[in-house]
C-alpha cells in the first residue's frame, strides 16, 4: 500500500486515479478479526497506517518497522503508564511501597520500600564498668545491646556504630557517660568519626570533677554519614589515676548510647 498523501479536496468531474485511491482514500482504519488476519491482508504496510483488531479491541499503527498498539497498556487498578522503547505498563506495587527512579530497569522506574528512619537504629548499655587511664582519650566499649535493627553496632569492635549498606544519611548519636566520683581534674566525652579523636573529634562535652558523687556527661550529635562511616565515644579524665566509667553491673543508671537513623 502506498504511503499516505494527506488530505485532498476533490472537485466535480475530477478523475480518481489508482494513486489517489491508494494515497488518499485508503488511509482510514482497516478492521480485522485478529493480528494474524491483519498481517495476512497487509503484507507491505505503510508508515502511519492504522488498523483495528476486534479480538482485543485494539487500535494499531505502523511506525515504519512494526505494528504498535496505540491504546493504553494498563490492565489493573494502580498501574502506571510508562515508557521503555515503547509505551509500557508498570504494574501497581505492593502496599506501602513508593515509586522510585531506577536507571537499571527498562522503564527507569520501580516500586520500592519507602526510605524512612523511623525506628531504625541501635541502643546499647555499658554492661561492665570500664577503667579509663588518666589523661588518655579512650573509646568506650559498649557490651550490651538493648536492640539493633540493622547491625549498626559492631559486636567485635564494640566501640563502633557503623552505617550499613543502604543507610547513608543523617544520624542522631546521643547518650550518657557516668564517671565514678572523684574531686580532682576534669571529665569529657567526645564523639570521634572513623576512629579519630583529639583535634579530629566531631564534638566534645566537658565538666569539672564533682567530688565524691558520680558525674554524668550527656552527649548528642547529628551527623551526615556515608556507608562504612562509624562513630564512637571517647572519654578522658584527669583525676591523676585510673577512674571507672560505670556499667550496668556497678550502677543502675549505667552509661548508655543510641545511634538512630533519621533518613536520607
Amino acid at each position: 500500500m502506498a504511503a499516505g498523501l494527506g488530505f485532498k479536496t476533490f472537485t466535480t468531474g475530477e478523475v480518481l486515479t489508482a494513486g489517489d485511491t491508494n494515497g488518499y482514500l485508503m488511509q482510514g482504519i482497516l478492521v480485522f478479526a485478529t493480528e494474524a488476519a491483519r498481517n495476512a491482508a497487509i503484507t507491505v504496510p505503510a508508515e502511519g497506517q492504522f488498523a483495528f483488531t476486534k479480538d482485543t479491541n485494539t487500535t494499531w499503527f505502523y511506525d515504519g518497522a512494526a505494528w504498535v498498539a496505540s491504546g493504553s497498556p494498563l490492565t489493573t487498578k494502580g498501574d502506571v503508564y510508562t515508557f521503555s522503547t515503547v509505551d509500557a505498563r508498570l504494574a501497581v506495587g505492593a502496599n506501602a511501597t513508593v515509586l522510585t527512579a531506577d536507571s537499571t530497569t527498562a522503564t527507569g522506574l520501580k516500586w520500592a520500600a519507602a526510605s524512612s528512619g523511623g525506628g531504625q537504629g541501635v541502643a546499647v548499655v555499658l554492661g561492665a564498668s570500664q577503667s579509663i587511664p588518666n589523661n588518655t582519650d579512650t573509646f568506650i566499649n559498649w557490651q550490651d545491646e538493648v536492640f539493633d535493627t540493622d547491625a549498626f553496632h559492631d559486636n567485635v569492635n564494640q566501640s563502633r556504630f557503623t552505617v550499613p549498606a543502604g543507610k547513608a544519611g543523617k544520624y542522631l548519636f546521643a547518650g550518657t557517660v557516668q564517671f565514678a566520683g572523684n574531686a580532682t581534674g576534669t571529665r569529657n566525652a567526645s564523639i570521634g568519626k572513623n576512629g579519630a579523636v583529639g583535634g579530629s573529634r566531631l564534638a566534645i562535652f566537658s565538666a569539672p570533677a564533682y567530688g565524691s558523687t558520680e558525674l554524668n556527661i550527656n552527649f548528642y550529635y547529628v551527623a551526615e554519614l556515608v556507608v562504612g562511616d562509624y562513630l564512637g565515644v571517647a572519654v578522658k579524665q584527669t583525676s591523676g589515676a585510673a577512674l571507672d566509667v560505670f556499667g550496668n553491673s556497678s550502677n543502675t543508671s549505667a552509661s548508655t548510647a543510641s545511634f538512630m537513623y533519621l533518613g536520607a
